[in-house]
């Protein structure tokens, strides 16, 4: 169910006049201020991925990828063979 809240100013479903009307009142402006060529710039990452984050593309081959040898086994009542 859409939702929208502007300040004191709540609106429970999807009513494109009354949504209009909130963001009016609240001072939202009714068309872009930005220029025409504006552009958002790349998405990046918030923090850089740690070295145990990095891995090999999708498409790697099974062969070129590390083994995961290195992995602890499973504890508790985990089924023969299963790894984390």
């Amino acid at each position: 169910m859409p939702l929208l809240v502007v300040g004191n100013f709540r609106e429970r479903a999807f009513e494109a006049g009354a949504w209009n009307n909130v963001l009016t009142t609240a001072g939202y402006p009714e068309t872009s201020k930005l220029p025409k060529s504006y552009r958002n710039p790349p998405a990046t990452a918030a923090a850089p991925p740690t070295v145990s984050e990095k891995r090999p593309p999708a498409n790697t081959p099974a062969a070129a990828r590390p083994a995961t040898s290195d992995l602890p086994p499973a504890t508790g009542n985990a089924p023969p063979g299963f790894r984390f």
